[in-house]
């Protein structure tokens, strides 16, 4: 019998690491989200406002992006928007500490 030439990755070997947009205005609520996705293995790229956000995604690819809805200069959606005009298959997490999340400013 021949012995297969391309060996099948091994289901306990570690994938690549995920690339993560992590986009809120609030250090504290970054620095917890940050401490769980690294935890997890993913790699996490921080932006404090939705207009870093869009230039570090023009600078870079990104597996998932986990955005704050409200924010001051560009909500989640306006977020969400942008960055799907670049990239429409790209996975968008829209997170709200708000009471209302549906409300933005």
């Amino acid at each position: 019998m021949a012995k297969p030439t391309a060996k099948a990755p091994r289901p306990d070997a570690p994938a690549e690491p995920s690339r993560v947009l992590l986009v809120d205005d609030q250090p504290e609520v970054r620095r917890v989200v940050r401490r769980n996705l690294v935890r997890a293995g993913h790699v996490v790229v921080e932006a404090w406002n939705g207009r870093v956000a869009v230039e570090l995604a023009r600078e870079m690819p990104f597996d998932l992006v986990i955005s704050d809805l409200r924010m001051p200069d560009m909500s989640g959606v306006q977020l969400l928007e942008a960055l799907h005009e670049r990239d429409p298959f790209l996975p968008v997490i829209l997170t709200s500490g708000s009471p209302d999340p549906l409300t933005t400013h």
